[in-house]
């Protein structure tokens, strides 16, 4: 048997090699994974305070480090037409109600683990210009486009189907449970047409 190693020693070293060099290689694949993970940013859009037009639209950074955030869009839908507005600036508060630079925008950091309340669906309906606004009994379905910077621009969508609620009233019931993440291609597209 010794002879045999001794032999074949160049060989069996060989192989030796290669195998700890495959396994540097899947650490270093997984280290890469991990933080590339850590860096990606992740929003959440969700509706609280209620599931009416009087809800609350909630952003949270979900990420391991700050965002920008740039703009809000919203997205209505009815069964005639798709109206697609930028609502980035809360125009139902007064210039006496802002008292810091950035109270009357949605725009401006936001730190890891930290949310903001970007208001009401009801505000957000309110500061899309009269003139294409639809009606609030026919649309069909709201989107909700945030879109945020670090490095990259980068966003994500949540869609939600106006329905009758209980007692009649219109509730907007969440398309999916998921937040969709939105590529740059995807962020600037949005922002085109607007």
């Amino acid at each position: 048997m010794m002879d045999w190693i001794s032999s074949h020693v160049s060989v069996l070293q060989l192989g030796v090699s290669v195998i700890t060099a495959a396994i540097w290689v899947v650490y270093l694949q997984m280290l890469v994974m991990s933080v590339r993970r850590q860096r990606r940013t992740v929003l959440t859009i969700n509706r609280g305070a209620g599931d009416g037009f009087a809800a609350r639209i909630i952003v949270s950074n979900l990420s391991y480090e700050p965002v920008y955030l740039r703009d809000m869009i919203l997205v209505l839908h009815t069964d005639k037409e798709r109206v697609v507005r930028n609502v980035t600036d809360l125009k139902e508060l007064g210039q006496d109600d802002m008292s810091k630079e950035l109270e009357g925008t949605v725009q401006g950091p936001l730190g890891m683990g930290d949310h903001i309340d970007v208001g009401s669906f009801n505000g957000a309906l309110s500061r899309v210009d009269d003139r294409v606004r639809p009606a609030q009994g026919t649309i069909t379905r709201i989107e909700v486009v945030i879109v945020a910077a670090r490095e990259r621009v980068t966003g994500v969508r949540r869609r939600y189907d106006v329905v009758r609620g209980d007692r009649g009233m219109l509730a907007l019931e969440p398309v999916d449970y998921r937040v969709e993440t939105l590529s740059q291609r995807a962020c600037h597209k949005v922002l085109r047409e607007i």
